[in-house]
Order: structure tokens, then sequence, then C-alpha cells
């Protein structure tokens, strides 16, 4: 009598089916990836949300501005590029906290190094730093809330029904990405090279660490010396992200259309799904969808849970070499 667990000869043209999709799906993603000398996993990391985004900001491997896309392009109440004010807007006043926080952490991080008559004196240098910043970003108010319109302005647009579908639309979106023109002459682009401001903050920076590295060691070269070096783990996470969303991906594609190792491919690509899903918990608001993704995850738990390899797959072989070592 047949198990009424049995899956049909329907059933398993349907589990090859899916395998064959995924592993697509996954094949064109990675080849993308790894056909891209541009491609990193930095935006993967900067634009994640919710309980674990300060987990996936510490692994951006190079965060001198401090997520600073993810702290000045937070919704805004009013969008206007002209309204001025006498105090920094929100978003400037949670950066500033931001760099504080990151900045004493390396000074914690530099402690054991320092001798207590030292500690005062970086304490005192990120101090100055610090207000050197505030001075910048006070500077440049107007065309940081120019940039932060623009931005708002190009979110609009890209979220308008059929934008990307229209040419001419589509021709606005693309401009506006790629010329925005704040006040004063100055060009923000948006998502690419960063603007003056940014780039005063990111040398305001450089200069503390500059300072910090002649407190270390006086007689120093004038080259910064690395005083702000990762923790062993995040070095390893960052790698690890880079080369499995570079190459892992495409792997698993490869795997999952071989029908090779099918249950070790399906939960390292359900894994990764996980964690793009977590990057934008779906029960946070205001998070981007993550639905596709959730759907593709639990198909892939469901191959690995079958023996979807040894149909129509290269697992077939290998359950018959090993007895069942595989599937």
């Amino acid at each position: 009598m047949p198990s009424r667990f049995t899956i049909g000869t329907w059933g398993v043209l349907m589990l090859v089916a899916l395998r064959l999709t995924i592993g697509w799906h996954f094949f064109r993603e990675g080849l993308d990836h790894a056909s891209s000398p541009q491609w990193t996993s930095d935006g993967f990391f900067k634009g994640a949300q919710g309980p674990l985004a300060p987990f996936y900001h510490a692994l951006i491997p190079d965060h001198e501005f401090h997520q600073w896309d993810a702290l000045l392009l937070s919704p805004q109440q009013d969008t206007s590029a002209n309204q001025k004010t006498s105090k920094l807007e929100k978003p400037q006043h949670a950066w500033l906290g931001q760099v504080k926080k990151d900045w004493d952490a390396l000074l914690e991080r530099l402690s054991p190094r320092l001798t207590s008559e030292q500690k005062d004196k970086a304490k005192k240098i990120a101090v100055a730093r610090q207000d050197q910043l505030a001075e910048l970003l006070a500077d440049y108010e107007d065309d940081i809330r120019t940039y932060r319109h623009e931005a708002w302005r190009l979110e609009q647009l890209n979220a308008a029904p059929g934008a990307l579908d229209v040419p001419y639309e589509r021709a606005r979106i693309v401009s506006r990405t790629a010329n925005p023109t704040g006040e004063r002459g100055v060009t923000i682009v948006i998502d690419s090279s960063p603007a003056v401001w940014q780039s005063g903050a990111k040398a305001i920076e450089q200069d503390l660490k500059s300072d910090l590295s002649k407190l270390l060691d006086p007689k120093a070269s004038s080259s910064v010396v690395s005083v702000d070096e990762p923790v062993w783990w995040e070095t390893w996470m960052q790698q690890g992200a880079f080369y499995f969303g570079k190459y892992g991906v495409l792997a698993v594609g490869i795997l999952l259309m071989l029908g090779l190792f099918t249950s070790l491919a399906s939960w390292a690509g359900a894994l990764f799904l996980f964690s793009v899903i977590m990057t934008q918990p779906p029960w946070l608001p205001q998070t981007i969808p993550t639905y596709n993704f959730a759907v593709e995850m639990v198909a892939l738990l469901v191959l690995a849970g079958t023996a979807a390899g040894r149909w129509g797959g290269l697992d077939f072989f290998l359950y018959r070499m090993f007895g069942g070592a595989t599937r």
C-alpha cells in the first residue's frame, strides 16, 4: 500500500521545475554581480532597518559617513527647499549623534594603547573635530536641505505608478539622478559621488585619524596610521558577504540547475534570502516589501527537504554511488 506522503509524478515534475526556475533566477542575479567590477554589498547593508540594522551597518567596509544617507534622507515633514531655520534640522542632529558614537567607539578601541594623559588629549581632539563638523554642516545648511528635497522628489518620481515605463518620466528620473543642482552652484548627485559638504565631512574625519595617529606616535610621518582596525569578526563577515553576494549566489544557481548538492545549495540560498529579509523586517512600517524574497525562501526550504536533486539532476548519481549519502 503506497504511503500517503508519496509524491506523484506531477509533484516530481513541479519540484524539478521549481528547482530549475529558482536556479535560473540565482544564476542570472549572480552573473550580474560577478560580471560587474563595481558591485559591492555596501548598499545591501546601508539600507538595513530594524533591530539588526546596527549589525548590518557595522559590516560596511568603508563607513566614514556614519549612515549619512540612512539618517539624512529619513522621512521628512517639511520638504521645502527654501525654508530657513536658525538650527540644524533633526537629521543633521541625528547624524552628528551617530558620528559622536562612532568616534567614541574609536577612542575606546585606542584606549589600551594610550596613557591617561593621551586619553585626555584624544577626547579634546575628538570634541574639537566634532565642533568643526557642526560648523561645516551649519555653513551648508541650505545645500543640505536642498539635497534632502531633491532626494524626496526623486523618490516620489520613482514611486509614481508606471513612471519607469513611460519614456518621458524615465528620462526625468535619469536626468534628476544624474544632475540635480543645489544652491550656491553645488552639484548634488543622489546615490553617486558625494556633494561638497559630504567630502568636507570625510576630510574632517581623516584629520581626526591623523591627529590620533600622531598622538600614538609623534614621530610618525604625515600619512595616517591605521587607528580604527576593525574587529576580526567584522572583517570576516565583510569578506564573506562580499564574496557570497558576488560569487556564492552564482554558485547556488548553478548547483540548483544541475541538481548537484541540492539540499546544501537550497539551504545556502534560503539563508541568504533570510538575511535580505531581515534588513527590511516586514513587521516594521515604511520598509521595502520583501514578500517575493520570503516566497522564494520558503520554496528553497521545500527543495532542501525533498529529493529534488535526484529527479533530473546529478544528485541521482551521487545517491547511487554513496547509498543515500546525499539528496
